[in-house]
């Protein structure tokens, strides 16, 4: 599953689905258009543009953006590249992808920022390399590195600096700077340069220790407020897993950048047995991703203006302290083996069975996610595995 916003008057969540990607008669993406304000969900229009059905896709100035993958032992050595616009509700090819590498590289960030779509690429052998498509000039370019550590998800820009979560460790953001220079003839070199690595993100533990599929992602909430969302499995327990969710911000002390943590959680979500799912795309449901255009400065650029916090009402706070219960009572069952194996764990199943019976249990996930709406003001789509 992939995803991508538009955040406009509409504020639309395009959401694609990589099934069929091995048909080469599929001609369309199977995928949804859902309505963040009105709840509207409508099946993603049919496109007389043919792409292969495995990419990534970017939205950037109101337009979606679709960059191919390429598949293992496939002969063509060039992907397709095309934008759809929402108005026209059709798709254009664009130049195609020019560069060639020993191994398939695939997309694992991307950043959005002063007219260009930079695309943060990685191989299986870990080699590195990061490209830009500029909008307006319709054109490809490598982009240089000096120091660089590599990043992925949505990078978020912020003045100047382009934050993103570093691609070799969870937890960890990178801040970074983009450069750029035109010569005499009118041709631009960019660069790309590591500021530095923020750590000391504090982050709740969840009740049971995560296992495996850790994924994470990072959410921009305006001005220097950003949330981090973070889950994984957990053999131990298969009828829920956990968000760890913290909210922060990032300051500059002189050239330093530093995190200051503001408020970290951790929610349950209710699954099926084994049904695990990972983060893969994440955004602010009242805030436009800042996408600052060409030949704009940090004394220039306007952010998007911050608004008052939407206050909490008290059944979302009903609802948390039911979480932090069911939290409790885990941690209990942990502590004591004995009756987590014998009365406390079949109690504790009559009585989800019996939430489910009266329709609690599916309520409490929909309330999980009003309270991150008001409170934190984020959501996240997840993919079963």
């Amino acid at each position: 599953m992939m995803g991508a916003r538009i955040f406009d008057r509409r504020d639309q969540l395009y959401v694609f689905t990589q099934e069929g990607w091995d048909k080469p008669s599929v001609r369309s993406f199977a995928g949804h258009i859902f309505h963040t304000k009105t709840r509207a969900l409508d099946p993603f229009p049919p496109s007389n543009v043919q792409f292969k059905l495995r990419g990534t896709f970017v939205s950037a100035y109101g337009i979606l953006y679709f960059l191919e993958s390429k598949f293992p032992f496939e002969r063509s050595q060039s992907l397709g590249f095309g934008k759809y616009n929402p108005y026209k509700k059709d798709w254009v090819r664009l130049p195609l992808f020019p560069f060639c590498y020993p191994f398939i590289m695939s997309v694992t960030g991307y950043a959005v920022c002063y007219g260009v779509i930079l695309y943060a690429l990685s191989d299986m052998q870990q080699k590195l390399d990061v490209v830009a498509f500029h909008v307006a000039r319709n054109n490809w370019k490598r982009v240089k590195v000096d120091t660089y550590t590599h990043f992925r998800g949505r990078a978020v820009v912020v003045g100047d600096t382009i934050y993103a979560l570093n691609h070799f460790s969870v937890e960890e953001i990178i801040a970074y700077s983009l450069r750029w220079k035109v010569d005499d003839e009118g041709d631009i070199t960019f660069s790309l340069m590591q500021l530095s690595k923020l750590n000391g993100l504090e982050i709740a533990d969840p009740p049971l220790q995560f296992d495996e599929l850790v994924s994470d992602y990072l959410v921009h909430l305006g001005n220097q407020d950003f949330v981090h969302v973070k889950t994984a499995t957990n053999q131990e327990c298969d009828e829920v897993q956990h968000l760890c969710i913290t909210k922060f911000q990032i300051v500059q002390e002189e050239s330093r950048h530093v995190i200051e943590t503001l408020h970290s959680t951790v929610l349950p979500v209710d699954i099926e047995a084994n049904s695990w799912f990972t983060l893969m795309f994440g955004f602010a449901p009242e805030r436009a991703d800042y996408e600052p255009i060409e030949g704009e400065t940090a004394a220039s650029m306007e952010q998007p203006k911050q608004e008052d916090e939407i206050p909490l009402d008290e059944s979302s706070f009903m609802w948390e302290e039911e979480a932090k219960l069911e939290i409790a009572s885990m941690q209990h069952e942990k502590a004591n083996p004995k009756d987590a194996n014998g009365i406390n764990k079949n109690r504790r199943q009559k009585e989800k069975k019996k939430k489910r019976m009266e329709g609690r249990g599916s309520r409490k996930q929909s309330v999980i996610i009003k309270y991150l709406e008001q409170g934190i003001i984020i959501e996240a789509f997840y993919c079963h595995i």
